[in-house]
């Protein structure tokens, strides 16, 4: 290993040489890649730790002048990492792992993890399946010449997304890997998109490719990723996370909530917030922008009736000479005038106001899980934002339905669920006026309207 192998794969033969290893010897090894260093660590059959290493990047690969695991263009706002140190990585935690006296042969199996978002399983065939690429072109030129002339029945494709610590994200969306889906999806009839990422990721790159079929936003699932994700796909499982976020269309639809304050060069940059509480899915109601994907939306493997809206709401306005409470700087434990408050704020908050209901109906042939969703629109205060006013989330209800069979769901209300913040009074009050009820699944697929008055 006093090199990195053109085949970044063939590392693998160290490990399966296809020699006999009996479940009582066998080893288990697992790789963690982090922004500053790789870890290999090596556990027995119980367990128990029995080798480990690691490769510091500053310490060990300084020729690469990085700087915490990363290379920075500023002028460019780039921030990345060689992929030649990580192989160079593995091959020097292999190294130090030999040195201290494991027996390749006795592994029985590998997982990789990349800063944390999910986990790569390695099996005895592992080298046979990966073997044939070569780590002298990219895996976008090697999908080109393999796909031509004929046609895949199935693929999965896994991206991601730009997130990590330390910097802001340069965009919503990973270039490289829309070209790879891209470059998949025409030799595929059916192109299944499987997408790791930590926040709002953009898909128009790619997603109107009629062979584009399905797509998992499977955000960060953990070690059991891979079994998690293919419990989904092969119907073991069915889908029942909803979004909690707006899939755009294009970065431009976010409005100011991607640029809030210019730079200035200053300490303390002054922000305009013009938005006011309409961000997210409350900006695109406000604008009456068309998002990709709303938030709460959501598929899975049966589909759902909603029906039989009941209110039972007993909340009385606000009155304008009700005494609120005078918040201190922190620096006293007094309660100047004597207003119930707690954690959270005024302790009549938190008090019932009522109940809305629901009924929703499996009208599919397998069991599923639906989310059934509650907005409200508050009436208007006088002192609050001209901001046009929209529908906000109250509460949310995951139900596991069997087929043919119908589930009651019930949202009860606080009274800050029916209360806006007044920003003359500075304390949340409630508003007269009529609140409509929207439930659903998703804010933008209500089928069950309704109001209640205040």
């Amino acid at each position: 290993m006093d090199s990195i192998p053109v085949n970044p794969w063939a590392f693998l033969k160290y490990f399966f040489p296809g020699n006999a290893v009996t479940n009582k010897s066998a080893l288990y090894m697992g790789f963690d890649l982090s922004t500053q260093q790789l870890k290999g660590l090596v556990v027995d059959s119980d367990l128990k730790l029995v080798y480990e290493a690691k490769v510091d990047f500053d310490e060990d690969f300084k020729k690469y002048g990085i700087e915490k695991g990363v290379l920075t263009n500023p002028s460019e706002g780039e921030v990345f990492a060689p992929p030649a140190m990580w192989l160079e990585a593995v091959n020097l935690v292999l190294d130090r792992l030999r040195n201290a006296g494991l027996d390749f042969s006795k592994i029985k199996g590998l997982s990789g993890a990349g800063m944390q978002h999910g986990t790569v399983f390695w099996s005895a065939d592992a080298e046979s399946l990966l073997g044939h690429l070569d780590g002298s072109k990219t895996l976008v030129e090697q999908l080109e010449s393999s796909g031509k002339g004929h046609k895949r029945d199935a693929c999965l494709v896994f991206i991601n997304e730009y997130s990590s610590e330390v910097w802001d994200r340069p965009g919503l969306a990973d270039p490289d890997s829309d070209t790879l889906v891209n470059n998949v999806a025409p030799m595929c009839n059916s192109t299944v998109v499987v997408i790791h990422n930590a926040g709002i990721r953009l898909v128009d790159a790619w997603i109107d490719n009629p062979n584009v079929t399905a797509v998992i936003f499977a955000h960060l699932p953990g070690q059991d990723a891979g079994r998690a994700v293919a419990s989904i796909l092969y119907g073991d499982a069915g889908p029942s996370g909803r979004l909690p976020y707006t899939v755009a269309r294009r970065s431009s639809d976010y409005g100011n909530m991607l640029g809030p304050c210019q730079a200035d060069g200053s300490l303390s940059p002054q922000c305009d917030f013009t938005e006011g509480m309409n961000v997210d899915y409350r900006g695109f109601l406000a604008s009456n922008t068309t998002p990709r994907y709303e938030f709460g939306y959501g598929l899975t493997y049966s589909s759902f009736v909603y029906a039989n809206l009941q209110t039972n709401i007993n909340a009385t306005a606000t009155p304008s000479d009700t005494v609120t409470p005078v918040y201190t700087n922190g620096t006293t434990n007094d309660n100047v005038n004597n207003t119930a408050i707690g954690n959270g704020g005024l302790l009549s908050l938190f008090g019932s106001v009522g109940t809305i209901t629901a009924s929703v109906s499996n009208t599919g042939s397998v069991a599923a899980a639906e989310v059934a969703q509650l907005y409200l629109l508050i009436p208007a205060s006088t002192s609050n934002s001209s901001n046009p006013r929209t529908r906000v989330l109250r509460g949310f209800e995951k139900v596991l339905i069997q087929p043919n069979e119908t589930a009651q769901v019930a949202f009860n209300l606080r009274m800050k669920d029916v209360s806006t913040w007044n920003v003359t009074r500075q304390a949340w009050v409630v508003p007269s006026g009529e609140f409509g009820v929207y439930v659903g699944k998703s804010v933008l697929d209500t089928p069950l309207t309704g109001s209640f008055t205040v």
